[in-house]
């Protein structure tokens, strides 16, 4: 699943840049957590569009960690 997550940043980084863009790969270890930072010189997601992801991306993370929840 991180693979295909991964990918897909790639990916959409490569598809959406500029002509000629440059896309920039970084890893760092943090708090004993991997960050995996994709970036890229393309126009980026507007403002509106970011607010939805975010909140679509709050509302599965939540059901997620209750689907994983161990019983107290």
């Amino acid at each position: 699943m991180l693979k295909h997550a991964v990918s897909n940043l790639i990916q959409n980084a490569i598809k959406y840049n500029t002509e000629n863009g440059k896309v920039h790969i970084k890893t760092k270890k943090a708090n004993n957590q991997l960050l995996i930072i994709v970036s890229d010189t393309g126009i980026g997601i507007s403002p509106d569009a970011l607010r939805i992801f975010l909140n679509l991306s709050t509302v599965k993370t939540s059901k997620w960690l209750k689907k994983s929840a161990v019983p107290a």
